[in-house]
């Protein structure tokens, strides 16, 4: 996947993704190294920080 980043979130799984938007509008998709489990999903930037729960609670449970 070109351009994209690792993490490791703080229930300790590791994660690779991308992200991109326009004004008003971003879009990110996520996966495990094992790629059984993806996320992908559109959202307004105008909500700041709303992204970093919506990952968490999709690969962690939370």
């Amino acid at each position: 996947m070109a351009d994209s980043r690792s993490t490791t979130l703080p229930c300790g799984k590791e994660i690779r993704g991308h992200g991109g938007g326009i004004h008003g509008s971003a879009s990110e998709a996520f996966t495990t190294r094992d790629a059984r489990h993806s996320l992908a999903m559109n959202a307004s930037s105008d909500w700041s920080n709303i992204n970093g729960g919506v990952i968490e609670a999709e690969f962690c449970g939370k």
